[in-house]
């Protein structure tokens, strides 16, 4: 096959699960732009999770159809589930984001072997999702492929600005937790050895892994911040990571822009409470045993042992935040 063949052949493999929410309409323009520029000759399957007000989400609709793009996308108006009592944190609030429903009724339009979530500020870099596939494809005992990062910075934030800021993601390669040990036991002792990563989360990976992670999470209460921890615990157990050394991934930094923080997204910045937490990180802990119990055949004693080993470091921080939050009043 030539170079056009092969590519045809991966994104044939490939769909980008792209959410948003209509308040950010210029910020979805800009993603699709760039993914017509990258992949118009070839297709790429999108579906846009939308969780804005139905009129915005027409209208965001009808004009990106009138637009005429060069890519298969689908569409979905995404309901608020906040209403479930349970998702709800203990003291006040409600989860910043709203991830397992959302996803898991993505995946019910996806008939490819891969998938990766995008968020409508992120870019992927195209050798990126061809390199990634042609790597999960070559080692079926790998869930997901990522890399480095790249933060920038504009002077505002907005679609489109001056960039005042950029910078390469420090990460260790090979990477800090290690992930590529042929026992899932011993991959899932390093994930819990440093502050959880997300490695999984902005990422190709299998569609299997997904569909698995959200069908437990919605069955078991455990949404935003938790779930993006939950989807690597079970990326984790399923499969080894693959961190390739090259720059794979760009995101438009908010933490900068004080001023938007309020209206962008509320409570991001706060430090993750245990107490106001402790039904969801109980649930947390219930649906890793529960995992390890149904797709690595483990007794329920033993699965919660090691759950329990490696959510201790987490934990212990999230308690730390709270012995700390009368000084941060």
């Amino acid at each position: 096959m030539n170079t056009k063949e092969h590519k045809i052949f991966f994104l044939n493999n490939l769909t980008v699960i792209l959410t948003t929410h209509n308040s950010r309409y210029n910020f979805i323009f800009r993603a699709l732009d760039n993914y017509e520029k990258e992949y118009g000759n070839y297709n790429l399957q999108i579906i846009i999770s939308d969780s804005g007000d139905a009129k915005k989400s027409e209208k965001l609709q009808k004009d990106i159809i009138d637009k005429k793009y060069n890519l298969n996308i689908k569409f979905i108006k995404f309901t608020s589930h906040q209403n479930y009592e349970s998702i709800k944190r203990d003291a006040y609030g409600e989860v910043v984001f709203e991830y397992s429903k959302r996803l898991q009724e993505a995946i019910k339009l996806i008939d490819t072997e891969f998938l990766v979530i995008a968020a409508d500020d992120d870019f992927y870099f195209p050798n990126y999702f061809f390199d990634s596939i042609d790597y999960l494809n070559n080692n079926i005992d790998y869930g997901c492929v990522y890399g480095h990062l790249l933060k920038f910075t504009l002077d505002k934030f907005v679609p489109y600005g001056k960039i005042v800021n950029f910078e390469i993601s420090k990460d260790n390669n090979p990477p800090n937790p290690w992930l590529e040990d042929d026992n899932f036991k011993d991959r899932l002792i390093n994930l819990g050895k440093n502050p959880w990563s997300w490695f999984s989360w902005y990422a190709v990976q299998r569609t299997n892994i997904l569909k698995k992670a959200t069908d437990f999470a919605v069955k078991n209460k455990i949404d935003g911040y938790l779930f993006e921890k939950y989807l690597s615990f079970c990326n984790a157990a399923l499969y080894k990571t693959k961190k390739k050394n090259l720059i794979y991934a760009a995101r438009q930094e908010v933490e900068r822009y004080t001023n938007e923080r309020s209206n962008f997204i509320p409570s991001l910045w706060e430090p993750f409470s245990y107490k106001r937490n402790k039904v969801q990180l109980e649930n947390f802990v219930e649906s890793c045993i529960l995992f390890l119990k149904k797709y690595r055949e483990l007794s329920y004693e033993e699965s919660k042992d090691i759950v329990l080993k490696i959510v201790e470091k987490d934990f212990n921080e999230y308690k730390k935040n709270d012995n700390k939050e009368f000084f941060r009043f």
